[in-house]
């Protein structure tokens, strides 16, 4: 039962993940357990930034993390630390400060499931 329900979510995922990449928007993840750790995303070279459609794209794929029940961790560049946090992402409690970015994780708790508008 338990086998069924994990690859039914995960087939969820991979449908958001198609849906999302269809529109330009490439994500890279893996998945453990109750959660998906995501190192790489990023919008297809030739589409234009700053019309929102990366924060469009980005809220479909989380409302299906919600709607699984994933909590999701980021390897955020620095200067994209304020656009997750638009997201929900937060600094976990025990934290150390890195001297390079490229350990640090920022992660986000599933929140409870309500379709966007």
């Amino acid at each position: 039962m338990r086998a069924e329900r994990d690859k039914a979510r995960l087939r969820m995922l991979h449908e958001a993940t198609e849906a999302v990449e269809a529109q330009g928007l490439h994500i890279n993840w893996t998945v453990k357990r109750k959660s998906i750790s995501i190192p790489f995303l990023g919008l297809e070279d030739g589409i234009e930034r700053g019309r929102g459609l990366g924060t469009r794209l980005l809220t479909q794929f989380f409302e299906a993390c919600d709607r699984i029940g994933l909590t999701v961790y980021v390897t955020p560049a620095e200067r994209t630390l304020g656009y997750y946090e638009r997201f929900g992402f937060k600094w976990p409690k025990r934290q150390v400060i890195c001297e390079s970015n490229d350990l640090c994780q920022m992660i986000r708790k599933p929140r409870k499931w309500r379709p966007s508008r």
